[in-house]
C-alpha cells in the first residue's frame, strides 16, 4: 500500500474512532469535512516536520504548518477550540492528528538499522557512517536519542533518512547495541558535527575476548562506550534544550490561554 492510501485509510479510521472530527459547517476549512482529513493532507504536502526530542520537558516538538505541537505532550500552539479531546490523547486537532499519522509511517528502527548493516556487509564495505541528530538526556550514553538522519557506506552516495512527510527513525544506544551484536559490527568511532549533528563510524569486526564478565564483552566487542560525550559538550548542549523547552512551553502556554478566551 503507497503511502497516499495508507493515509486515506488512517483518515477514515481516525473518523470511525473520534466522530467527533467532523467540522461544523460554519468552521470547515478549504473543503474538508473532517480533522482527519486536513491531517492526512498536511502530512501529504509535506508539512509535518519533527524538530526535537525534549526529555526536560517530555515534549517531542514538531512544526506542523504554522503551528509546533507535541504528541507526547498533547499540546499544540493552534486555537481550534472546537476540537474533540480524548482523555488518553488529548485535544484532536488536525496539526496533532497529523503527527500522529507521520508517526505511523515512520520506518522501524531496528529493521533499517540492521539493514543498513547486512547492505554494506554484503557490498564488502569498510565503513557505514550513520548521520544522527543527537539529543543528551544524561551524561552517559545509555539514555541518549538519536534520529538517524542519513547513511552511507565509504565509497557510496549519502542517502536521507525521515523525508517525504515521515517522523525521522530514532534509537538508543541499547538499539544500537543489540544491532551490533548481531551482525557483528561494533562503533569504531564518532565525530561531532555543527548544532545537534554527530557521525557515527560503524565497522566489521570485534576485538577478541579472552573471558570475564559476559556484559562487559559485550559492551567491548560493539565499543558501545565510544559513544559516551565529553562533559563539556553534555553541559552546553543540555542548557540549549533547557532554552528550547522553556520556550515550547511558553507558546504552548500563551495559545491555552487564547482557547480559554
Amino acid at each position: 500500500m503507497q503511502p497516499d492510501d495508507r493515509l486515506s485509510e488512517f483518515a477514515a479510521k481516525a473518523l470511525v474512532a473520534w466522530p467527533g472530527l467532523s467540522y461544523r459547517q460554519p468552521q470547515q476549512p478549504e473543503g474538508y469535512t473532517h480533522r482527519g482529513e486536513a491531517a492526512a493532507d498536511l502530512v501529504r504536502r509535506g508539512l509535518v516536520e519533527f524538530r526535537h526530542d525534549l526529555p526536560v520537558s517530555g515534549y517531542d516538538e514538531w512544526q506542523v504548518g504554522d503551528h509546533r505541537a507535541s504528541f507526547r505532550g498533547q499540546t499544540c500552539t493552534c486555537s481550534d477550540v472546537g476540537a474533540p479531546v480524548d482523555p488518553k490523547v488529548g485535544r484532536l486537532c488536525k496539526h496533532r492528528i497529523a503527527i500522529m499519522m507521520a508517526m505511523r509511517l515512520r520506518k522501524d528502527a531496528d529493521g533499517l538499522l540492521a539493514q543498513i548493516i547486512q547492505q554494506a556487509a554484503a557490498n564488502g564495505a569498510e565503513r557505514v557512517t550513520l548521520g544522527t541528530m543527537r539529543i543528551y538526556a544524561d551524561r552517559g550514553h545509555d539514555a541518549d536519542t538519536y534520529t538517524l538522519t542519513s547513511y552511507r557506506e565509504r565509497g557510496r552516495g549519502q542517502v536521507n533518512v525521515g523525508g517525504d512527510g515521515q517522523e525521522p527513525v530514532r534509537f538508543k544506544a541499547a538499539d544500537l547495541h543489540r544491532i551490533l551484536l548481531a551482525t557483528g559490527w561494533r562503533v569504531a568511532g564518532q565525530q561531532r558535527q555543527p548544532g545537534y549533528q554527530w557521525d557515527l563510524y560503524l565497522e566489521p569486526g570485534r576485538p577478541a575476548w579472552p573471558g570475564g564478565d559476559a556484559a562487559v564483552a559485550d559492551e567491548l566487542r560493539t565499543g558501545i562506550g565510544r559513544l559516551d560525550a565529553p562533559d563539556a559538550d553534555w553541559t552546553e548542549r543540555k542548557q540549549r534544550e533547557q532554552a528550547l523547552a522553556a520556550r515550547f512551553a511558553a507558546d504552548v502556554d500563551k495559545a491555552a490561554r487564547r482557547v480559554a478566551a
